[in-house]
């Protein structure tokens, strides 16, 4: 839109008001004129009807009249005139007649205005009066153009008046204003003149007054401008240096960037190559470590020796966990860990995790129990596997770190949809619990809950991202409820596969009395919800005493904690066998060592370990009952002869490590099983070819020719009807390499390292034979293992079966216990524990080499519980000892009288 100019906005401003002032005083005058011209018409009317009435009334005759009237139309004012004698009777008249006829005739002058038909206006002026005693009126009509001739007049010449006068205005405002303006208009000039180049230039013209004082100001205003104008240009030269420099910085650093970036993901790929192959380097030696100790603990050892293997296994184990948790980190950082989805039942899963952690909780003393409600459903579908290695990190976190107290377990079905289950499974101890700072940084990898865990309690701190990772990968969440004094709680909830429960099997118990004595309050209200769900009638006891009122009044089975027998369990044995003859089931643990082999086989015990599986405990007591028959666990199997053993399978072995393959060979050969080694891909493909196989082991990564590219070979020489199956042999089977491996012909696979029971299966699953494991000679060391005081046997397998060094291992043995018992006997009389714990120690070591195992039981009761009591209670020693130091000295005496009555087998 044009902008208007400052002269035409000045003219504007000045005309606009003058020329509406001028139009409303024109307007008022004219009014004014027009009014007086109104009135003039009045006063004409009147002076002339009066005149013509008084000629009128002066004449001598009414026949003079018409001469009067006719010289009164001499007048410009009058258009007609006439003396009436009534509105009807004209006496005499002059001029055209009325353009509007008087209807009445007034008594008094009147004036009035009337209108023609053709709409003109005329002025009538009625006068009365007497002439020679009559009455007469004279009308007069006057002419209108006169008075409308003076209006136009009047309004003409005020219009001209206002025209000229704004006229004039507008040629002296024009003028001034060009006088005035022309500065400003030469200053507007030169300033639009003005480029970036000539801004040294300055404003010359003409001005006086504040237009001068603008000029300067316009003028200082320029110097400004190009000031900062210069120093604009000299930042802007700066900046496109600055931005030259950074741009060539940007660029090297987005070089480095993309080498790095490359370098990353080589790096990456190395890492992962890396891990994959150190998995199987790894693997390879612990596979044989693991397979040689089971082996050696199958041959006949010394005690002392299978502790060395026992603990070598152990070592093992743990290198081998921690090498899986960094493996199975690696799989998830990956994205490369697949989850199975196969049927299970969850009350195995969670009492494989506690039966497999009982020794630990049992070394610390710690309770564990597992609620299992009654709405989860028996058999779900998911990967088992990875559901225990997440319960198995809780619930070992949770005894690691809890020194005394008991660790729970509760299952509980939080959803039902239409085709999962949302499952919750927490893990609550009674241990140390977290901090506030530690809740943050609990999840993330190679970080534990306090600096000092780590080596107070060990561990890589990548359990819980692991966890975390593979409760995601099953749609759940993972999280935690803490209380630093009272220990925590960790959950966990997760989505499972809708399983067919119709094969779980439910024992009934329907009206069976049953009475239930356990020390534990959780325990024992888990044992009383289980049995009362299989509708038993179940009396629970806190008192030996309460227990044996009730087997008074008469009952069908009883559940017994082992931590009510005490250090002499004999005399409660009888007072429940002179009472009761039916199925007595007894709860264990690791420590419970005050029943000996007599104890369970004099009085017929049948022993559960804790944590008890509600469905062991319930068919246990069906079988007592008579209510379901089955063969009895403990009794052994029948002795296979060695030559009988010997299976119709032929079996090819492959592994580039001799050591690997000697384990897996000697596995097999203790199967009888025939069995060829090949150390490589092409050896394995030569005897392939000559046939005669019914199963082919086959490392993956081997030197040459790789596991893979023999399997191919072999495939390619096959009939069509006839396929050996080839089972993999590997470290770092991934869920992707497994399917790259059964499409590339294997049938399935086996991760290392190897276990005799995962050898069986697949031998029994590829073949249809069924493979029993090798029998066991490992050294026999357990709390209810052997005679009750001396087993000569296993004094004879502890000598390498020479009699004469078993006697005399027994008879130096025996013939110092009164001299130990006494020196034992001092340091707790004393209160000198740690002499106790030493005396304990050595005689502990003693019994290793003699068949003495419940005096090696008991030493071992002992000093495990000095040990726990020194470490927790120091002041309660004593009282924390004292039924384990006297079942000790109880089975000392017995084996010294033994000894000095030369009742000895020997």
């Amino acid at each position: 839109m044009k902008t208007v100019s400052l002269h035409t906005r000045l003219l504007l401003a000045t005309l606009v008001p003058v020329t509406l002032f001028v139009m409303i005083h024109g307007i008022l005058t004219v009014m004014f004129r027009f009014q007086d011209i109104d009135d003039l018409q009045t006063r004409n009317a009147g002076l002339l009807v009066e005149k013509y009435r008084l000629e009128v009334m002066a004449t001598s005759s009414a026949a003079q009249w018409p001469g009067v009237l006719q010289a009164a139309l001499e007048s410009r004012y009058v258009r007609s005139i006439r003396v009436m004698a009534s509105s009807k009777d004209t006496v005499a008249h002059a001029g055209p007649m009325l353009q509007v006829p008087v209807a009445v005739l007034p008594s008094t002058m009147t004036l009035r205005s009337t209108e023609s038909p053709l709409g003109e206006v005329y002025l009538q002026a009625i006068a009365p009066f007497e002439y020679q005693g009559s009455k007469y009126w004279i009308a007069l009509e006057l002419r209108p153009a006169p008075f409308i001739i003076a209006r136009y007049q009047s309004a003409i010449i005020n219009s001209i008046t206002a025209f000229i006068f704004l006229f004039v205005l507008a040629l002296l405002l024009t003028s001034a204003l060009r006088r005035w303006l022309e500065p400003i208009g030469h200053m507007s000039r030169q300033i639009s003149r003005l480029t970036p180049d000539s801004l040294d230039q300055r404003i010359v013209c003409k001005a006086e007054g504040d237009l001068a004082e603008l000029q300067d100001d316009i003028n200082s205003l320029l110097a400004k401008v190009e000031h900062s104008v210069a120093e604009l240009r000299q930042d802007i030269e700066q900046t496109r240096a600055d931005l030259e420099e950074n741009y060539q910085t940007i660029e090297a650093q987005n070089i480095e960037l993309r080498l790095s970036r490359a370098q990353a993901i080589e790096g990456n790929r190395i890492k992962s190559a890396f891990l994959a192959n150190i998995s199987h380097e790894l693997r390879t030696p612990l596979n044989s470590i693991n397979g040689f100790s089971r082996l050696l603990l199958k041959s006949q050892l010394l005690p002392r020796q299978a502790d060395f293997v026992e603990t070598i296994q152990k070592s093992a184990n743990n290198l081998l966990a921690i090498i899986n948790d960094v493996l199975d980190f690696s799989k998830i950082e990956a994205g490369k860990l697949q989850l199975e989805k196969q049927p299970f039942m969850l009350e195995d899963a969670v009492f494989d995790v506690l039966n497999m952690l009982s020794p630990q909780a049992d070394d610390k003393g710690l309770e564990q129990i597992a609620y299992i409600y009654d709405d989860v459903p028996q058999v779900v579908e998911g990967d088992a596997l990875r559901l225990k290695q997440v319960l198995t990190n809780l619930v070992s976190n949770a005894i690691k770190f809890t020194s005394q107290g008991e660790v729970v377990v509760r299952v509980m079905l939080e959803d039902t949809r239409a085709h999962h289950h949302v499952i919750r499974i927490s893990v609550s101890d009674t241990g140390i619990g977290l901090s506030r700072t530690a809740k943050a940084d609990l999840f993330q990898a190679f970080q534990q809950g306090d600096p000092s865990v780590s080596r107070q309690f060990g561990g890589t701190g990548l359990g819980l991202v692991i966890a975390k990772n593979l409760v995601e990968l099953m749609d759940g969440q993972i999280g935690f409820d803490e209380n630093q004094e009272k220990g925590s709680t960790f959950w966990f909830d997760f989505k499972a596969g809708i399983a067919d429960n119709k094969t779980a099997h439910n024992v009934s118990l329907k009206q069976k009395r049953i009475v239930v004595l356990e020390p534990h309050d959780k325990t024992s209200q888990l044992i009383t919800g289980v049995l009362m769900r299989a509708e038993a009638q179940v009396q629970a006891q806190s008192t030996t005493a309460g227990l044996v009122s009730v087997l008074d009044e008469g009952c069908d089975a009883v559940v017994i904690g082992a931590g009510y027998f005490g250090a002499s369990p004999e005399s409660f044995l009888q007072q429940i066998r002179s009472r009761f003859s039916g199925p007595v089931v007894v709860l264990t643990r690791g420590y419970d060592n005050q029943l000996e082999s007599r104890h369970v086989e004099g009085y017929r015990l049948q022993c559960l370990p804790k944590p008890v599986r509600p469905r062991q405990l319930l068919a246990v007591l069906a079988q007592g009952l008579s209510l379901v028959r089955f063969l009895r666990p403990e009794t052994p199997a029948p002795e296979i002869p060695e030559q009988s053993r010997q299976l119709d399978l032929r079996i090819l072995a492959v592994d580039d490590h001799p050591a690997n393959l000697k384990l897996v060979c000697t596995l097999l050969q203790d199967m009888g099983i025939e069995t060829v080694a090949a150390s490589s891909g092409a050896e394995a493909v030569e005897l392939a070819r000559r046939g005669g196989f019914d199963l082919i082991f086959m490392d993956i990564q081997m030197p040459g020719m790789s596991g893979i590219d023999a399997t191919r070979a072999i495939r390619a020489h096959e009939s069509d009807g006839k396929r050996v199956p080839i089972v993999a042999l590997t470290a770092h089977a991934l869920a992707d390499e497994r399917e790259y491996m059964l499409q590339e012909g294997m049938n399935d696979y086996l991760t290392k390292p190897l276990q005799e029971e995962q050898l069986i299966h697949i031998i029994e699953r590829w073949t249809g034979v069924v493979v029993q494991e090798s029998p066991w000679h490992g050294a026999v060391d357990g709390p209810l293992a052997g005679n009750t005081l001396i087993d000569w046997q296993e004094c004879l397998q502890l000598a390498a079966g020479k009699a004469d060094l078993a006697r005399d291992m027994l008879t130096m043995l025996l013939d110092n216990l009164d001299a130990q018992r006494e020196k034992m006997e001092a340091s707790f009389e004393q209160g000198l524990f740690p002499a106790l714990l030493a005396h304990t120690h050595y005689l502990h070591g003693a019994t290793r080499y003699c068949g003495v195992p419940s005096l090696r039981n008991a030493a071992g009761a002992l000093e495990t519980g000095l040990k726990q009591a020194l470490k927790d209670s120091p002041d309660q020693v004593a009282g924390l000892i004292a039924d384990k130091f006297e079942s000790l000295k109880r089975i000392m005496t017995e084996l010294a009288s033994l000894n000095q009555q030369d009742h000895l087998p020997l």
